[in-house]
């Protein structure tokens, strides 16, 4: 394929052109192989086609319209570059001319093996596996909806790593927290965060799914997470305050998931993006992390015995602790008193618009 007709095609589809790849262009930084193909491009375009790996292209159909010794035309329905981003990136950067060439392979593929073709033509980049999960029809969904109200859901790797933004919503820790309110796969949650996206991410991410749900997992996560440090600063020194480590966040949103489910109507239609975005409802979420956080550290040490669990790291991954644990946390949910906390579907049928 030449230069000169992926330039045609990234003019006229922009990133959209790349809606089923894992990563934007990473740009051309001072030294980076990026740079080196740039000079390429520009200096030897005969010989491109020869020193680059070439590019992958998926559509849903490919039609072979015509036939000729210097070339062939093909129709493609629903395609997208899904390995090959920072070639054609550079190619346009470059403005390589038509002697510049790539070689380009393309598959008709069913969508239930799209997710598994972008896996494996990224794995010689050693691709983090919820980045190629990213880029599935699911994580797309939910990514227009949250672009709605101005939440850059899941994004796609472009440059250098953003600092951290309560508007940007990472998909490897939301599957974490999400996970952390099934029992099953709360330890996995702790663990081993890669393994969520193989055989339990059908679950996880379960067939339409809303981003107002993924919202709450976010919140709950995120508020979970600062209840926690709030809490290790408050209790200094004490002898037991291994068990508010980083690993402890999963475990505050098993608790909060299970105070929601019995003082919340979470399947109210008031539980929308908007409304869950207000404040009213971010303090809502916050008495729920308080009260979980409080509740997990002292079932916690209670349940703790080091000679039968181990260090504190090794504890807060153990099955066998969840299950001792999980009793204890079912009865100091059950003895709490009718409206100790807030229905958010009332609280979020009171935010203003």
């Amino acid at each position: 394929m030449s230069a000169q007709e992926l330039q045609r095609l990234h003019k006229e589809h922009n990133d959209e052109l790349f809606a089923g790849n894992i990563r934007l262009f990473l740009g051309a930084r001072k030294g980076g192989i990026n740079e080196q193909i740039i000079k390429t491009a520009k200096e030897e375009p005969g010989s491109f086609w020869a020193l680059n790996n070439g590019i992958t292209i998926v559509a849903d159909t490919v039609d072979l319209l015509d036939k000729q010794q210097d070339g062939s035309t093909l129709r493609l329905k629903r395609f997208s570059i899904v390995n090959g981003c920072q070639t054609t990136s550079i190619l346009v950067q470059a403005k390589a001319t038509p002697k510049a060439k790539v070689l380009a392979r393309i598959i008709a593929a069913k969508s239930s093996i799209k997710t598994d073709i972008v896996r494996y033509n990224n794995s010689q980049n050693a691709v983090k596996i919820w980045s190629v999960r990213s880029a599935d029809n699911i994580q797309q969904t939910l990514r227009e909806q949250f672009k709605s109200v101005g939440i850059n859901y899941a994004p796609k790797l472009a440059g250098a790593r953003k600092k951290k933004d309560q508007n940007i919503i990472e998909l490897d820790r939301l599957a974490q927290y999400l996970a952390a309110s099934h029992q099953e796969f709360l330890v996995q949650a702790v663990g081993n965060k890669g393994e969520l996206f193989d055989q339990p991410y059908q679950k996880i991410f379960h067939k339409g799914i809303q981003a107002p749900e993924a919202y709450l997992g976010w919140l709950i996560g995120t508020m979970a997470d600062l209840e926690r440090q709030q809490l290790l600063e408050g209790i200094g020194n004490d002898q037991n305050s291994g068990l508010l480590s980083v690993a402890s966040t999963y475990w505050i949103c098993y608790c909060t998931h299970k105070l929601i489910k019995k003082f919340s109507k979470i399947d109210s239609p008031h539980m929308n993006l908007q409304s869950m975005a207000a404040p009213e409802f971010h303090n809502g979420i916050k008495k729920y992390t308080s009260k979980a956080t409080a509740m997990f550290y002292d079932a916690a040490v209670d349940a703790y015995e080091r000679d039968t669990y181990g260090s504190f790291k090794s504890t807060l991954r153990s099955s066998k602790f969840l299950q001792k644990i999980d009793s204890k946390i079912n009865l100091r949910v059950s003895q709490l008193a009718a409206r100790t906390l807030p229905d958010l579907a009332v609280v979020s049928k009171g935010v203003k618009a």
